[in-house]
């Protein structure tokens, strides 16, 4: 049988990702609390379901999400024609490659395929040792009471350390909070828990909530079994009253918030686009069930959910000294890793096929592209030339073009909203849903022109304002629709640090209690 992946793979919409989401999540809350259980026993520890959850809650629901989608692959099922023993080993380590790489997504696949033609696996090929840095040093931080790590976007700010650095954080935040940085220490050798590994490969499998308890024992990532006990000692010798990051899921991070679970409040911040906008967004239902507060772009959702500005990245020049059209594209993985309203797997090549042909219709007028940092594999660029398109790549800073667009709905059209840059965006209705408190602001951003549920929309809408788009995206109905947006989902603000330190002066004087 030879290996294709397109063979393989779900067609996704809104529809069936709505029913997947809440199939898996009931597999995730009965996986959480068993691995809880057997993690427990093997480590010697009595660790509650909710430190779990803040160590390797988003790594399960995630893997969850990606057996979900093979499992349910139209091919999987079929026997494998191959002993184990001519596989690859399964990854152990970077478990973020199973989503990219097809040797890996093979191997899954004829693990899922096994399981249900034979019901169990045997002859499982796994590394007998592995090498890994399992402990860290953590510099910054303290004496302020909160600890700061991952700062939103702040590889991307100019002189970000002039603003930020960690000799300077406290100055700029009075003496609320301060950073801290990761230092992993020397790599060392551990042998593999085999036995815990292969303990529920046994067992017999008939339905999908089965082969994922034995799928998350075998693939579970390193760093959280083999390396748990030196990585929860490396945590313990760092305490703060709050952990706030933008983007926490970094091991040594993740054992912070869990091994201090009863004593440091854990603040999340919003680090993209999609939440309080998608029906469901699986990053940020994680983030809010493990933090104490999080904090949004500008939306509430119940009581722990505060708004907290964000620094922009964005900035406008003038509009005489703006010309040309910029498209920003997004780009998704060839295999599913996160069930989400987003173009997954093949849908991602009809949104390149959707963007050429949106890109067709502006290469005489000025138009460049910024392609998406990551290619998975899909050779975009070799699919712009084998269309016989030829666009020239960004050349210059946000700020200087008259007019950005936007193959998708994430960070990007939230960022030029906020710098108020006249910005037009498609995206596909059968992918994408979005949340009953959204959809009001949705539309209005489709009645002025901004959003469109088709290439062909979107580009019609670009030629037709293109000769003075500042005309069109000055005009009173425009800016009002474009405002109250912003400051519902994209308050990026210079006066963001100012925010910053009143609310962690807040917090740290007043107690969590009482802020």
């Amino acid at each position: 049988m030879t290996y294709r992946w397109q063979d393989h793979q779900v067609h996704w919409d809104k529809e069936l990702v709505s029913r997947a989401l809440i199939e898996c999540d009931a597999v995730y809350r009965n996986e959480l609390s068993e691995l809880a259980y057997d993690l427990n026993r093997y480590h010697g520890v009595s660790w509650s379901s909710a430190q779990y959850e803040k160590l390797i809650g988003l790594w399960l629901q995630d893997f969850i999400h990606l057996l979900y989608d093979r499992w349910n692959s139209p091919v999987v099922g079929k026997p494998s024609q191959f002993p184990w023993d001519a596989r690859d080993p399964v990854d152990l380590l970077d478990y973020g490659s199973y989503h990219c790489s097809d040797s890996l997504n093979e191997s899954l696949y004829w693990q899922l395929a096994t399981l249900r033609d034979k019901r169990y696996l045997s002859n499982l090929p796994l590394p007998r040792r592995l090498s890994f840095s399992d402990s860290f040093d953590v510099r910054g931080g303290g004496r302020a009471p909160v600890h700061i790590f991952h700062t939103i976007h702040s590889p991307d700010i100019s002189a970000w350390r002039r603003y930020v650095g960690l000799a300077n954080f406290s100055r700029k935040l009075g003496f609320s909070a301060s950073p801290i940085e990761f230092r992993p220490l020397q790599a060392t050798t551990h042998q593999v828990a085999t036995d815990w590994r292969l303990s529920q490969t046994t067992r017999s499998v008939s339905n999908f909530t089965e082969a994922c308890a034995v799928l998350t024992r075998l693939h579970i990532p390193a760093l959280f079994l083999e390396g748990f006990m030196p990585m929860r000692s490396a945590a313990s010798n760092h305490q703060a009253n709050y952990l706030f990051a933008t983007n926490g899921f970094y091991a040594p991070f993740t054992y912070l918030a869990a091994e201090w679970h009863d004593r440091a409040v854990l603040l999340s911040h919003q680090h993209g686009g999609g939440y309080g906008m998608d029906r469901h967004n699986t990053v940020e239902t994680h983030e809010r069930a493990v933090s104490d507060i999080f904090y949004s772009w500008g939306w509430s959702e119940g009581a722990a959910v505060r708004p907290l500005p964000a620094p922009p990245r964005v900035r406008a020049k003038p509009p005489e000294q703006r010309s040309g059209v910029l498209l920003k594209c997004g780009n998704f993985p060839r295999y599913v890793h996160r069930i989400s309203y987003q173009p997954m797997a093949t849908a991602n090549q009809t949104l390149i096929e959707q963007t050429i042909q949106f890109a067709k219709a502006l290469t005489e007028h000025g138009l460049e592209i910024s392609f998406y940092h990551h290619d998975y594999g899909w050779r975009v660029q070799e699919q712009f030339n084998d269309a016989g398109l030829t666009v020239r790549e960004k050349s210059r800073d946000d700020g200087s073009y008259a007019l950005h667009t936007c193959n998708y709905l994430g960070t990007a059209w939230l960022e030029t909203l906020a710098a108020n840059i006249p910005t037009i965006c498609f995206y596909n209705p059968s992918t994408c849903d979005f949340r009953e408190t959204a959809l009001p602001f949705v539309e209005e951003l489709k009645s002025v022109g901004v959003l469109h549920e088709s290439a062909d929309s979107a580009s019609d809408m670009v030629l037709g304002i293109l000769d003075n788009p500042q005309k069109w995206w000055q005009s009173d109905e425009v800016q009002e629709a474009r405002l109250s947006f912003v400051r519902k989902y994209a308050r990026l603000e210079d006066g963001w640090l100012n925010a910053w330190k009143e609310e962690f002066t807040q917090i740290s004087n007043l107690g969590l209690e009482q802020s």
